[in-house]
């Protein structure tokens, strides 16, 4: 198979992004191209000639697929919509900033809020202290229930999922990547927004570092310092005190008491089924809930849409 030109490489990427209807700078396409290095002066020429012969539209410093034009307006008004949900993202987060063992909280699941509408839940992504996880698990859902943000049955506008957890000595989710390509998972680690930050992010980056080999001008995400949760003042003082405290062989007992509490929880709800989608992983290094997952609709739409454009 012949190698692919810059602006093939160019107009797939652009085609990922158009399944979220979202067009982009020349410096995201830089960033965000798949599978092909390249420097920034050969994206732009590459773009120019790309426009030159029809195959992308262009508007405000946006780029986007012939007759997506539309896609340039959407994009601004997802972006009022964002600032909306990250006040809320910031206040949940500042809740579990109090909580023992937790070591990063990030948004995720929205592709850097690319997809966010006014009825999206929120969701996060949550590392624990090794030998924390349940009892971690079981912290957050409570404390964000008790706040009345925390998403379950038909409630979902504005609401906090907890579906994604991992310990810190578990950071490489390669091995939860689909089986021949699994776009959506390596965007989605580019695209995890830092909340609360433990010295875990850079540690989580290092660790997936594999993404380079499908992203390889990926940067990590520089959190804007109004998201941010300030690890200052009295809530982590009280968060390092219960640390100590349940460091040992109390922290140790609730740690085996909330996982026997869970999952005689989940096996009511059939999620600790043997499941090779890894849709739900149950263990004690992961907890990933996402029973609808959308990964394989995602990459079997892009694989469609890329032979489309690129046989035009």
């Amino acid at each position: 198979m012949a190698k692919k030109t810059l602006q093939e490489n160019i107009l797939e990427t652009i085609a990922f992004f158009d399944i979220f209807d979202y067009p982009l700078t020349e410096t995201e396409v830089h960033k965000w191209l798949w599978q092909r290095e390249s420097n920034f002066l050969e994206v732009q020429e590459a773009l120019e000639g790309l426009l030159a012969n029809q195959k992308l539209g262009m508007s405000d410093g946006l780029f986007f697929l012939p007759s997506r034009k539309k896609l340039v307006q959407e994009r601004k008004a997802k972006y009022l919509v964002a600032e909306k949900k990250y006040k809320k993202i910031k206040r949940a987060t500042r809740l579990l900033k109090m909580l023992p063992f937790i070591r990063l909280v990030a948004a995720c699941n929205t592709l850097l809020i690319l997809d966010f509408k006014e009825e999206s839940d929120l969701d996060l992504f949550i590392v624990v202290k090794k030998n924390r996880l349940f009892m971690t698990r079981f912290l957050t859902t409570v404390l964000i229930a008790l706040s009345g943000s925390w998403r379950h049955g038909k409630k979902t506008k504005d609401q906090i999922c907890l579906s994604f957890y991992v310990t810190d000595d578990h950071l490489d989710l390669s091995p939860l990547a689909l089986k021949d390509g699994d776009p959506y998972l390596t965007y989605w680690l580019t695209f995890l927004v830092p909340i609360l930050d433990r010295s875990t992010y850079s540690r989580f980056l290092r660790s997936n570092d594999w993404i380079k080999n499908y992203l390889p001008q990926a940067q990590a995400y520089i959190t804007i310092t109004r998201r941010r949760v300030l690890l200052v003042g009295p809530l982590e003082k009280i968060r390092k005190l219960a640390e100590t405290i349940l460091a040992g062989f109390l922290g140790n007992w609730l740690e085996r008491f909330f996982k026997k509490l869970q999952q005689q929880k989940m096996k009511k709800r059939e999620l600790l089924r043997k499941d090779q989608q890894n849709d739900v992983i149950i263990s004690d290094q992961v907890l990933k809930f996402h029973e609808q997952d959308r990964r394989r609709y995602y990459r079997e739409v892009w694989q469609k849409n890329r032979k489309r454009i690129l046989s035009q």
